[in-house]
């Protein structure tokens, strides 16, 4: 797995709980905004160092650190005020990656395969002929195709059409 990294930004922030800034404040990170998440200790700095809390810089911004080797995405850390969501700083980049790529779930190819399966068949993906049209064992069955109507002249020349039913 891979670690992302996390704070280094202006919105990431050390608060008290009266929403005040708290340069050098000491911090705990979790896997969960509720009671029952779990306490992260594998953490380390930017350089490399493990941690297994935060340390807010002079001027209350939480530095950058990478998160738990399980490519979390989004994390909750606690300086006293409660635990807000806290969200990797290269989301954005793989975001963009992501949505640049060709085939990023590899459904394109199982795509094709699903339409090249129906080609050819009733009620699939048409395949013309040599004339460009197409051919009728390709056409679906058609309700409107009937028998056609009986019909008859009686001894006075009236027709006696009869329907079929």
């Amino acid at each position: 797995m891979a670690r992302q990294i996390f704070g280094g930004t202006a919105a990431d922030v050390a608060e008290d709980s009266a929403g005040i800034r708290t340069p050098g404040a000491v911090g705990t990170v979790w896997d969960g905004p509720t009671e029952g998440a779990s306490q992260i200790a594998d953490m380390m700095t930017a350089e490399g160092a493990p941690i297994s809390q935060l340390t807010a810089d002079a001027a209350g911004l939480i530095p950058p650190f990478y998160g738990p080797d399980d490519n979390s995405e989004r994390l909750w850390v606690d300086f006293g005020g409660g635990r807000v969501a806290i969200t990797s700083a290269t989301i954005g980049d793989r975001l963009r990656g992501h949505l640049a790529a060709l085939d990023p779930h590899g459904s394109t190819e199982a795509a094709i395969a699903a339409i090249q399966a129906r080609m050819g068949r009733p009620l699939g993906v048409a395949q013309l002929d040599e004339n460009g049209k197409v051919p009728a064992a390709q056409l679906p069955p058609c309700p409107c195709q009937t028998q056609p109507p009986q019909s008859g002249a009686t001894p006075d020349g009236t027709s006696n059409t009869q329907l079929p039913r």
